[in-house]
């Protein structure tokens, strides 16, 4: 992109899928670290996906959605680290599209909530520019087909350095040391990556 660099990522999180006629999307918080052995999760990043997941359906409420089908919660695998997954579908006039895609971005998940207040509550104390980190990107295709996810677990290749983003959910249950050794986990997908193209130069 001129004047910002390279971008490449490895999101987990489908913001919105618009293809015949229907929409899916998806409420992906909780963070852990794979084991290989099924585990309970805690009632800290439970408690954070059910708060997600109600915004999610809310907003498709709000917006006139039809027919929503929303899975169960399940443990989804995302490179070294799972996250708690549930997915919903939705019918969804076209012309609803955009307001929609505004509904659902920011996410809970990356922006907190009310939205306005949490916005306001980050401008004043993270001291750094996001930039196009928690946007979201992807392909368009036609006229109320596409597929975009929220710009998670992202790089920016500059002329003589890379910026490697990533970030966790705070709530009133986090611990934060947990929290870092989460975003230090969640930094491997793209730092593995920059190792395999070291190993291989």
């Amino acid at each position: 992109i001129p004047g910002t660099g390279l971008w490449t990522g490895a999101s987990p999180e489908l913001l919105i899928e618009s293809t015949g006629g229907r929409i899916q999307t998806v409420s992906l918080s909780g963070t852990r670290k794979k084991t290989g052995n099924p585990q309970p999760w805690g009632n800290k990043e439970t408690n954070e996906h059910l708060w997600v997941s109600r915004y999610i359906e809310d907003q498709l409420e709000l917006l006139g959605c039809e027919d929503i089908d929303v899975t169960p919660m399940q443990t989804a695998e995302a490179g070294t680290v799972e996250h708690l997954l549930t997915t919903f579908s939705a019918s969804c006039p076209v012309p609803k599209l955009p307001s929609l895609v505004y509904a659902l971005h920011p996410t809970p998940a990356v922006c907190g909530w009310p939205t306005s207040k949490a916005y306001d509550l980050i401008g004043r104390i993270e001291n750094y520019d996001r930039s196009f980190y928690t946007g979201f990107i992807g392909p368009v295709d036609e006229p109320g087909e596409f597929r975009f996810y929220v710009n998670l677990r992202c790089m920016n290749i500059l002329r003589d350095h890379c910026v490697v983003y990533v970030g966790g959910g705070i709530t009133i249950d986090s611990d934060p040391e947990k929290e870092w050794l989460e975003t230090e986990l969640k930094s491997r997908t793209m730092l593995g990556a920059i190792e395999k193209i070291a190993n291989f130069g």
